[in-house]
Parts: C-alpha cells; structure tokens; sequence
C-alpha cells in the first residue's frame, strides 16, 4: 500500500487486494489545509453529553472547574478540593451498542 498526494494535495491510497486486484481508494476529497481548518471548526467542548453531566453535577451541589489545560489530557470536569477528574466520552467512541452509538454512514471502515 501506499499514500500518493496529488498537485492539489489530495492523498490517494493505492495498493492490492488478495488475487492482484489493483486498488485506488480517494482518501480525503479536500485539501490538508481545508481538512485542518475543518477540524479545527468541529466542536471539543460543552458537548450534549458533557452539558448533561455538568447540569447532573452541578444540581446534586458539586462545585467543579471546566477543562483544565495544566493537567493530563484536559480533563472535561476537575474537582480541585477532591483531586479527581472525569472525562466524559460519548457512545461512539466506547463502540458499545446502545441507542445513541451509531456507526459513521460515509465512511464504515472508520
């Protein structure tokens, strides 16, 4: 297998499947810049998973700060006076089943 980026800085995937067959598979339509500039427009904060836990946290009287940077993989909700630390993942990334993991439709192998 290998990654070939054209003139425009699209990236293609080319290699062989089992018996020969020749494959080319389009990686990304857009450019690197606009990947980037389109990851980086994808919201990491306040998600409705997180928001759900903050409103639970926050009416059952705990005190917390949000997304502290200083500490290990930015943590989505730190009790100081506690020491802890929660991060809050959404089903998808857990890949178990249940109603509010799906899997991605454009792009499965993913």
């Amino acid at each position: 297998m290998a990654i070939v980026v054209d003139a425009k800085g699209r990236s293609t995937v080319s290699g062989r499947l089992s018996g020969g067959v020749r494959r080319t598979d389009m990686v990304d339509r857009v450019t690197s810049e606009r990947r980037s500039e389109i990851m980086r427009s994808v919201g990491q904060k306040d998600t409705g998973a997180e928001m759900k836990v903050h409103q639970a946290l926050h009416l059952l009287g705990y005190r917390y700060r949000l997304h502290r940077r200083e500490l290990p993989g930015k943590p989505d909700v730190v009790f100081p006076s506690r020491r802890k630390t929660v991060f809050v993942h959404g089903c998808f990334w857990h890949g178990h089943d249940c109603r509010f993991g799906r899997l991605p439709k454009s792009n499965f192998d993913y």
